[in-house]
């Protein structure tokens, strides 16, 4: 590659090529730093799709995991890679039916890249196809970015992710300049528009990239200000290398296939994003894992049982209860999620009530709950339901 004055230059196929790499290199980062998610071996309650054997789930996994590892290590150095590609593809895939707990955003979206890198065959015979390609994945970074601005329009965003979010410069700052990155917290949707324009826009795009940057790079920062998350820092990581070989420069010795004002495209994206407005505000649907720049020290989730079968579960459980209180303890999730996984996971009401099931077929227990019940609460309210705080 050349970098002819402050200009990044580079082909498709080179800029496709390095694309490649970083995503097999980030999936094989996160699936070792959070091996124990990917694994069979952990005491926390696993939620496969379709109900199998213990001796079958184990051989699968770790047969996945295997293959995975093997797939990926070869879309790095193989000159034709589809055939790798499809193999990590169609393995991470059944990680994932293998077990709910693992449908995390940072991994689905490496997975539709996946997809997309797997349309084409590595051959530079049809620039038009090839440009295809690189567009699509453009489209999906957008994306991410899409949904960042759709949270950030939630009036959650400004009353608890915010203020939770600068919670850790607390330690370094004076109150006064805690109260001012609160006010602060209306301009990150505006940041995040003008990252999306500058994509879009090309005479907008070195600030649109400068942005991105500092976004991803305050998210590490924060992350390494709490309980460190390798699958974050490794997606942000990821994020920051795909904006740069995705939009910036120029695109040299190929045709030029960049994003432009058309017509077509402003009327999909505004559709798009109108429709999910309409769909996740209102009705405050929490976006699964939140796709979002700061979702390391935002949510939290607990389970409930009462403090007299407290004793049923195993001690290392025990040690993630956190609150006593009206006869019940609260265990928190995330806890014992990080602890274990070293992934923050934030579950939806379907596994949620799963691991509940679980939890209370294994010890024993009458009931367990996901929100504190009240004093009128019988044993059969015992269905566990999502609960962030």
């Amino acid at each position: 590659m050349k970098y002819p004055g402050n200009k990044f230059s580079a082909t498709v196929t080179q800029r496709l090529k390095w694309v490649r790499i970083i995503l097999a290199l980030g999936m094989m980062a996160t699936l070792l730093t959070t091996w124990p998610l990917w694994t069979s071996h952990r005491l926390f309650p696993s939620c496969p799709i379709v109900s199998i054997t213990t001796q079958l789930y184990n051989w699968l996994t770790l047969a996945l995991c295997v293959l995975l590892l093997f797939g990926l290590s070869l879309m790095v150095i193989g000159q034709r890679p589809v055939f790798f590609i499809f193999i990590s593809l169609l393995s991470a895939t059944g990680l994932l039916l293998l077990d709910q707990d693992r449908f995390s955003y940072w991994f689905v979206i490496y997975l539709v890249m996946l997809l997309i890198l797997a349309t084409y065959n590595w051959r530079v015979d049809n620039i038009h196809h090839y440009s295809s390609v690189f567009n699509a994945l453009r489209l999906v970074i957008g994306g991410v970015y899409l949904l960042c601005l759709i949270h950030e329009l939630s009036p959650s965003f400004l009353q608890q992710q915010w203020p939770d979010f600068i919670l850790p410069f607390g330690t370094i700052c004076t109150p006064e300049q805690v109260a001012y990155l609160e006010k602060l917290g209306v301009l990150v949707p505006v940041f995040n528009g003008l990252i999306l324009l500058g994509f879009l826009v090309p005479v907008l795009r070195v600030a649109s990239l400068g942005l991105s940057i500092c976004f991803h790079l305050i998210s590490i920062a924060v992350n390494f200000s709490v309980r460190p998350e390798p699958a974050v820092l490794i997606w942000n990581m990821c994020m920051i290398l795909f904006v740069l070989f995705l939009f910036a420069g120029n695109l040299k010795g190929q045709k030029v296939y960049t994003f432009s004002i058309q017509p077509k495209l402003i009327v999909v994206l505004l559709a798009l994003g109108v429709s999910m407005y309409a769909l996740l505000i209102p009705n405050q649907i929490p976006l699964k894992n939140r796709i979002d720049f700061m979702d390391h020290n935002t949510s939290a989730q607990f389970l409930y049982v009462r403090q007299k079968e407290e004793t049923n579960l195993p001690l290392y459980v025990r040690s993630f209860i956190d609150k006593r209180a009206d006869s019940y303890s609260r265990i928190s999730l995330r806890g014992w999620v990080m602890n274990e996984t070293h992934a923050n996971l934030i579950f939806s009401p379907l596994p949620l009530q799963k691991i509940s099931k679980t939890l209370q077929a294994s010890y024993h227990l009458s009931a367990v709950y996901s929100e504190m019940p009240s004093a009128t609460v019988t044993k059969e309210k015992g269905q566990a339901m999502l609960s962030s705080k």
